[in-house]
Order: structure tokens, then C-alpha cells, then sequence
């Protein structure tokens, strides 16, 4: 009975630590490739195709292996964390529009939908951006990571948030 307890319990973890891997299609075309990315080497990355400096970690993660959890807060608290924020000798960080959180959706991924060798350890799940809703202004857009999808929430509910500002 302990050799089948023990079984049970290897498969567990090592099914959760599989489940913990980003997965990309095979042969699937890539929308946000490295090339695309300039690694700044102070924690940011600039986008060439929209113009943005991005944060590499979300907020509450540790540089430079963006280790750790992202710190989930609510709407307005998050309002308040880019405003504060002076990252990189910054002060002009921002939470993204919806338009620009989702052009950092890779499609070939998911769990993270991201290009993890630009933005590493990516939470998979939601995080805020500045966009409210069109019919409520009480909603709020925000991106779902684990599969790269966008949808809208009221301010009260907990995401992560990642940090923009437009390259100089």
C-alpha cells in the first residue's frame, strides 16, 4: 500500500510541475518573436513594433529572474502602484490600454499566452489594464495570460499588473 501511496504521489507532483510549464504549439507561427523585443538591461524591454517599454516583471516579482508571485491588487490600487512607480529611473509608468496588454499575447502559447524569454515567469492569469468598459464604467478590460484572452471585471477583483511607459 506505501508503494502505491508513493506512486500516487510522485504522479501528482510531477503532473502539477508539467502543468506549471508554459506550452507553445509545435510549428505554430510565433506573433511575438525576441526579434521583435530589445532587451534595455535595466529590467525593461522595448517593443519595435508598438513603440513601448515594458517592465519585464510584473509588480512584486524580484529582478532580475522576475522570481517570486506578482503582487494582486485591485483596480484602484493599481492605479496608485504606476503612478508611484519610478522603476529604471522612470516616473512616467502607466498600466497598458487593453490594445496594449494584448499585443503582448503570444497566440503560439499559453499558460503563459507570453514570450517567456522577454517577460519570464509570467503569471497565468489576469492583469489590469487602464480600459474601462464601453457600457459600465465600473468594469474594467483586463488580459487572462493563461490563455491570452481579454475580458472585463469589476474593480473590487485582484490581478497582476505589468507596467508600460512609450520609449523615448
Amino acid at each position: 500500500m506505501n508503494a502505491l501511496w508513493t506512486a500516487l504521489v510522485v504522479f501528482a507532483v510531477s503532473a502539477g510541475a508539467a502543468e506549471a510549464a508554459q506550452n507553445c504549439a509545435l510549428g505554430a507561427p510565433y506573433v511575438a518573436p525576441n526579434s521583435r523585443y530589445t532587451n534595455n538591461g535595466n529590467g525593461t524591454v522595448t517593443d519595435s513594433q508598438t513603440g513601448l517599454m515594458w517592465k519585464q516583471c510584473s509588480e512584486g516579482q524580484s529582478e532580475p529572474t522576475c522570481s517570486g508571485m506578482p503582487s494582486l491588487l485591485r483596480w484602484a490600487e493599481s492605479q496608485t502602484v504606476a503612478a508611484d512607480s519610478e522603476f529604471a529611473d522612470f516616473d512616467d509608468w502607466r498600466l497598458p490600454t487593453v490594445e496594449e496588454l494584448e499585443s503582448l499575447v503570444e497566440t503560439a502559447c499559453q499558460k503563459p499566452a507570453i514570450n517567456e524569454s522577454q517577460f519570464a515567469n509570467t503569471y497565468s492569469g489576469g492583469y489590469w489594464t487602464s480600459s474601462s468598459h464601453p457600457m459600465d464604467k465600473d468594469y474594467y478590460w483586463y488580459v487572462d495570460f493563461r490563455l491570452g484572452k481579454r475580458d472585463f471585471n469589476g474593480k473590487s477583483t485582484n490581478y497582476g499588473i505589468r507596467l508600460v511607459r512609450r520609449a523615448q
